[in-house]
């Protein structure tokens, strides 16, 4: 015979005795406990209790107490293992709400469990057969345990029935009432069924919100009986419900002080670390407890509580995934952006603080940034919003230090694309690309074959890269991503990005990219072109107050009446226009013949002109002019004396005579050029003038 120790402790509560002898609970003692017969609870017991592995919800209407055994086995070496057995009893709060308290029963070793009941049941038939249940007015104080005299273990039989409890794959193994005769009986037929698990059990109880944590329950009625069995059916699937051996309540616990105030304890912080270190917690299951915090209704509603900022800014580190979700969130492609909004505040300041602390995971930050370079390429999240996600304007970001191996990453994939085309025109393996064959797919199918084409899908990359660009020097990638999205590359990002530049051309990571030619460079090097007729065409044009078809249209204000602007003046000098002494000057037959000799030259020189005007958007709409419009003005802009009645018809200018064949039978055709010759002559001279 053996001495042993059990001791005990119970749910702290303020209670008040009633006038029937009775009691109600005024309140809970936070984090405190009553009649402790130890110095301390072990710590493996207040975990057990925190992840609820001995709730039950008592039915207010109850006169029996539930019964709940479990083995509390030690996490580190040197700790005890615990056998613990509670005794569940129904009471109310002055509320007149029904709740539960509990009186905990506790024995050392993984094999005492029998011990702790042995000694319940010699309590239960003491004079007056009652269990020790809760009893807030008991005066228990340290070193006052139960002393207990135990024999051997005894051996029970197990009911005839109880081998297809044994084979039940579903676990918990559900009882209905009465299956198990006694406390003795369902201790046994779980240390049987438990196999090389820890022994766990639940008697007498009508509702477990977590009956998975248990090897066998007993059911109080039959009620309580298909309640079990329902839930332990939905439960069974059920991908995000937290294993066993995971302290949730420790991970609950961390999450919530570190969204909730203004402190960041390394405690908390490690507590999330090395549950991620362990692998055991799965991805749905890390999401059920970020739901339960209200990250789910937060996405789905774009709440604006700062305390959400905080828990999607801690949740898209530890669920990398959920990255493009929180920037998402924080930047709306749909609807009012949120340029300024305290949710970012909050996410900055949270981050200046966790900055230096979760360094242990870096592929927790490369994960994320790379599924948010793919939401970025699918048009899910903004540029904007990966930009700050490195928080280029300030130093609160703790995906900041990953931003330059992003840039050295990219240009690493870019040049072993180029390196293996080159080699053997076939793209890398896809496992040797850095960011992944997700991101570069479509690339390397565009780079195999020019044609193929997938409209601006990389035109985010260009943009991002040129937003970074003071910041990493990643100007090269932006013209790299422009050039495959627009097929140019815009002038400012050309020049600080391309270095072998030919003319327009440069290369960059065996890709040729063009600089982009902007409207105002196009006019003038147009003007630099064809400033002569230009002039002939603009002078009458700005003279009358027209539409001005080429200056304004095109990005060039023509000057007032008495001039042309800078541009025009640039143009003419490029081509050395003369300036003449007269402007009263006629051409000369001598002169006049060269011309109509010559004049096929002077239509494709006009018709030139016209082809490009043809291409070029009338300022402030979408239309283009059509040849007609253009062909008309030129024609004003030549009848330069208001006082000649000729009017001049290009198209009998430009004809071929009767059927095509060149027979000017009339002398139309020659008058008509005549016309023209001298037009253009007059017009040229008086261009010369206004110009100077």
């Amino acid at each position: 015979m053996a001495t042993v120790e059990i001791h005990e402790f119970s749910t702290g509560i303020n209670a008040e005795r009633l006038p029937n002898g009775g009691w109600r609970s005024r309140g809970f003692r936070v984090g405190e406990c009553m009649n402790l017969t130890l110095p301390y609870i072990p710590e493996t017991v207040k975990r057990a209790i925190a992840n609820k592995r001995f709730e039950v919800f008592k039915d207010r209407h109850s006169q029996d107490p539930s019964f709940i055994g479990r083995v509390v086995p030690s996490t580190e070496n040197g700790e005890r293992d615990w056998s613990v057995v509670a005794v569940v009893t129904p009471g109310q709060d002055e509320g007149g709400r029904s709740t539960s308290f509990y009186r905990y029963f506790l024995c050392e070793g993984r094999d005492s469990l029998w011990k702790i009941l042995a000694w319940m049941e010699h309590y239960q038939q003491q004079p007056g057969g009652k269990w020790p249940v809760f009893d807030p007015f008991a005066s228990k104080q340290v070193g006052e345990s139960h002393q207990w005299n135990v024999n051997a273990k005894p051996k029970l039989k197990l009911p005839d029935d109880w081998q297809s409890f044994l084979n039940e794959n579903q676990t918990p193994a559900i009882l209905k009432r009465g299956d198990a005769s006694n406390l003795k009986m369902i201790n046994a037929m779980a240390e049987v069924k438990a196999n090389s698990e820890q022994v766990s059990w639940a008697y007498n109880v009508e509702v477990i919100e977590r009956p998975e944590q248990f090897i066998i329950i007993q059911a109080a009625n039959e009620e309580s009986y298909q309640r079990l069995m329902q839930k332990r059916q939905s439960q069974a699937n059920n991908a995000r419900l937290m294993p066993l051996s995971v302290d949730e309540a420790a991970i609950r616990k961390a999450i919530n002080a570190l969204i909730s105030g203004s402190q960041v304890r390394d405690e908390w912080i490690q507590t999330i670390l090395a549950t991620l270190e362990g692998n055991q917690v799965t991805v749905e299951q890390w999401e059920a407890v970020f739901d339960d915090q209200g990250a789910g209704t937060a996405i789905k509603k774009g709440s604006a509580d700062l305390r959400m900022g905080r828990l999607l800014t801690l949740r898209a580190f530890v669920l990398p995934e959920t990255l493009p979700e929180f920037l998402g969130w924080l930047w709306p492609i749909e609807g009012k952006k949120k340029q300024e909004n305290p949710q970012k505040k909050a996410s900055q300041e949270f981050q200046s603080k966790l900055i230096s602390k979760l360094n242990q995971r870096p592929h927790n930050f490369t994960d994320g940034i790379k599924k948010a370079l793919k939401a970025l390429l699918e048009k899910e999240i903004p540029v904007v919003s990966v930009i700050w996600l490195f928080n280029a304007n300030a130093g609160g970001s703790i995906w900041r230090p990953y931003r330059r191996p992003l840039v050295e990453d990219v240009r690493t994939d870019l040049i072993a694309i180029r390196d293996s085309l080159s080699s053997n025109g076939n793209t890398p393996d896809p496992r040797e690309l850095r960011c992944g064959e997700e991101i570069w797919s479509d690339l390397c199918s565009y780079r195999q074959d020019s044609n193929y084409r997938y409209g601006n899908y990389y035109k985010p990359f260009a943009e991002l890269f040129a937003g970074l660009g003071r910041l990493e020097n990643s100007f090269d990638l932006s013209a790299y991503f422009y050039q495959v999205s627009d097929e140019q590359v815009p002038k400012s990002i050309f020049n600080q990005g391309v270095s072998n530049v030919n003319g327009d051309e440069g290369e960059v990571y065996g890709l040729i990219v063009q600089r982009k030619i902007d409207l105002p460079e196009k006019a003038r090097r147009f003007v630099v072109k064809y400033a002569k007729i230009i002039l002939i065409v603009s002078l009458l044009l700005s003279t009358h107050g027209a539409i001005y078809l080429w200056g304004k249209n095109n990005g060039y204000q023509l000057g007032k009446t008495d001039g042309f602007n800078d541009g025009y003046k640039k143009g003419l000098a490029e081509v050395n226009v003369a300036l003449p002494t007269s402007r009263n000057d006629r051409i000369t037959e001598k002169e006049k013949e060269i011309a109509i000799k010559n004049f096929t030259k002077t239509v494709e020189t006009i018709e030139n002109i016209v082809s490009e005007l043809a291409k070029l958007k009338i300022k402030g709409t979408e239309n283009q002019p059509l040849r007609k419009e253009i062909i008309g003005e030129v024609q004003n802009a030549l009848v330069v004396n208001k006082d000649d009645s000729k009017e001049l018809d290009y198209e009998k200018a430009t004809s071929r005579g009767l059927l095509g064949w060149g027979i000017d039978w009339s002398g139309e055709i020659a008058r008509a050029k005549n016309e023209w010759v001298e037009a253009i002559y007059i017009s040229d001279k008086q261009a010369k003038l206004v110009s100077s």
